[in-house]
């Protein structure tokens, strides 16, 4: 990447099946312009994105998000193999930049605007990729909340027998599963 200032920002506000861009960066003409697009969230939607970012001759971006988990990593970690400079932002920061700057409409491309407006002006880290075995430890722990999650909602509806028919709140064959 080099030691050089990269002057081109991407907003992305990323969600489950899409993400939306907002793109500030220099010109041919050595003029500030700006370009909004949504991708898919998947990989033809990462490469659509680095093909939107080369018509726009943009070599080098400093890329933001938030924080969103499963939806953000694959696209950090796309960005950050292709050699962009990558910010993943704890979502609170950007909502607090966002009512300080007193914007009130509310939507995915202004949420990537202002994320982009973020990366600029608050300089946020940068981001890399956990290594493969902290991978397999994040996802260990999701799968072990989701559990959680779930035997609680077990343990809440068996708890309610009276809710249930006579013949299955008589029956505490899978009472003692859990």
């Amino acid at each position: 990447m080099g030691l050089y200032m990269i002057n081109n920002f991407l907003g992305i506000d990323i969600s489950k099946d899409r993400f939306d861009v907002f793109l500030s960066f220099i010109s041919k003409k050595g003029k500030r312009e700006t370009r909004k697009r949504n991708f898919k969230n998947d990989d033809s939607g990462f490469q659509s994105l680095l093909n939107f970012l080369q018509k726009h001759n943009v070599e080098q971006v400093k890329a933001c998000m938030d924080a969103t988990g499963c939806y953000s990593e694959a696209l950090a970690e796309f960005l950050h193999n292709a050699g962009h400079f990558v910010s993943v932002v704890n979502p609170y920061c950007i909502k607090s930049y966002g009512r300080s700057k007193l914007v009130r409409q509310k939507n995915d491309q202004t949420d990537a605007e202002i994320i982009a407006d973020y990366c600029q002006r608050q300089e946020p880290s940068s981001w890399t990729p956990p290594s493969p075995e902290l991978k397999k430890l994040k996802h260990l722990y999701c799968c072990s909340a989701a559990l959680k999650d779930e035997l609680t909602l077990v343990n809440n509806h068996l708890g309610k027998k009276e809710r249930l028919p006579k013949e299955v709140a008589n029956d505490h064959s899978c009472t003692n599963i859990l």
